[in-house]
């Protein structure tokens, strides 16, 4: 949801938007490596979220995600291991705070609550904590009205370790286990875009690098989307996913077996996954302050990751701050005034420049 930022946007001519696009595809194509996250479901993304001068939000989503293929090729699917699904009931708290229009830091906490049924099995099997936590930050590099290119970065970690294939075999039953993620850390460098055409209409683009430890390939991942706006409503399609740029390292005996006990899923130890996922997305502002969030996320190809669909909703808290400049007013005078005598009196403004506005109500959006 942008606050005050998009109302004065003019329509962009065709030659502008395609320098816009242009520009920011020739500049993602030679982006720069730090070391992201594409494992499990796909990419990760910065929030995106530039209301006003000064920001915090503060998200809640609960996720409901569900899994019982692996992708083995683009449009083709094959059933896990003894027609097994794996559930996952998934909490997600993101704190983020914006001390300007430029920057932006956040962060994302996980819990997961999994669950592994199967034909074979009388119950399933369940386990439930911390999973991938992940910080991410973007930078505004060009800030205009209408569009914008900046630079942003996610680093992903593990609050959890898989067990060994000593520890497995040492269960009850070693044959099923769960599996929260890859356990590794990983980190991804955007570039990102965004274009309004009107006031209403935005565009919004990332294309990243992202390099994976352990042996996994690295990779591209990428997100286009296009949002429907208004002072109430925040609606977007994307489209995203990451593209698996080498073979990576395969996966010896001993992760072999672990991944078997998972019911040979991708969600972990895919060693070059690429997904194409579809997502819609709404955030409904029922006040200043406060908004109810919804998604739904599916798969429509890949390779070598999970097929999988989810549903999410939540809340979004916002504590805003906005700066906004006087407007100033002149009336005719007699050309003999005296304009240095302290005072012109053809400025009618009679008020200060500038003042701040804290935004506790329904947002008043500038003309």
């Amino acid at each position: 949801m942008t606050l005050n930022w998009f109302q004065d946007k003019k329509v962009a001519s065709k030659e502008s938007l395609w320098a816009w696009l242009g520009l920011s595809l020739c500049i993602a194509s030679h982006c720069f490596v730090l070391s992201s996250e594409a494992a499990q479901l796909g990419p990760t993304y910065p929030t995106h979220h530039f209301p006003t001068d000064s920001s915090f939000h503060l998200a809640y989503r609960f996720s409901l995600i569900s899994t019982s293929n692996n992708f083995i090729e683009s449009r083709l699917t094959d059933p896990l291991k003894d027609d097994s699904t794996i559930r996952i009931v998934r909490h997600e708290f993101t704190p983020e705070f914006q001390p300007n229009r430029k920057l932006s830091l956040g962060a994302r906490i996980v819990f997961d609550q999994m669950s592994l049924g199967s034909e074979n099995a009388t119950e399933d099997l369940k386990k439930s904590g911390l999973g991938d936590q992940s910080v991410f930050a973007e930078f505004r590099i060009i800030d205009e009205l209408g569009m914008s290119l900046g630079i942003g970065g996610v680093v992903k970690f593990p609050t959890y370790s898989n067990l060994s294939l000593v520890e497995l075999n040492e269960l009850d039953d070693p044959s099923r286990t769960l599996l929260l993620g890859d356990a590794q850390i990983d980190t991804t460098v955007y570039f990102t875009g965004e274009k309004w055409l009107g006031s209403s209409l935005r565009l919004r683009s990332d294309l990243g690098y992202t390099t994976r430890l352990d042996g996994y390939a690295s990779e591209m991942p990428y997100l286009l989307s296009v949002g429907v706006v208004t002072p109430k409503m925040d609606l977007e399609l994307r489209l995203k996913g990451n593209l698996s740029l080498g073979e990576g390292i395969e996966n010896d005996s001993d992760t072999q077996q672990i991944r078997a006990a998972f019911a040979n899923s991708d969600y972990a130890y895919s060693s070059n996954p690429w997904i194409f996922v579809i997502e819609p997305a709404v955030e409904l502002w029922v006040s200043a302050k406060m908004a109810i969030t919804a998604q739904y996320t599916y798969s429509l190809m890949g390779n070598r990751a999970p097929s999988y669909h989810a549903f999410g909703a939540g809340f979004v808290y916002r504590w805003a701050e906005t700066y906004s400049r006087s407007k100033r007013t002149y009336k005719e005078v007699p050309i003999f005034t005296d304009q240095e005598s302290g005072k012109f009196d053809g400025d009618g403004s009679g008020a200060p420049e500038s003042e701040t506005i804290i935004i506790d109500s329904d947002p008043v959006f500038e003309d």
